[in-house]
């Protein structure tokens, strides 16, 4: 029952929060198969075009996407950086997801993101 729930919670996540929630589910069904696909998200804190692969066997990118993006599961580290923007070395980065939040939610003069 509780992993019906999550899969229910994320459904619900991109119809809410994705462009084109249709197509990501198609994508996420297996229904449509593209090597890349460009996910628009609108959470409550901006708009974001990341540019990721639908067709993973985990959809892990689509995962990730979420998780930085929609629930925001960093923004505890917020109080705990200085004023300003900061110096961000973002290693095991996957598609650049958490630097690009960084930067709109506290700003970066300065990155570097290794996968």
């Amino acid at each position: 029952m509780q992993t019906f729930l999550m899969k229910l919670e994320g459904v619900w996540d991109i119809l809410r929060y994705f462009g084109n929630p249709l197509v990501v589910i198609a994508l996420r069904l297996g229904f449509l198969r593209v090597p890349l696909f460009l996910y628009r998200l609108a959470p409550t804190t901006g708009c974001y075009s990341m540019l990721a692969r639908p067709t993973s066997n985990t959809m892990a990118d689509l995962f990730v996407l979420r998780e930085v993006f929609v629930t925001e599961t960093y923004r505890d580290i917020l109080p705990l950086l200085p004023k300003g923007p900061v110096r961000c070395v973002d290693v095991g980065g996957n598609i650049g997801s958490f630097s690009v939040w960084l930067k709109t939610r506290q700003g970066i003069k300065e990155g570097f993101c290794f996968e």
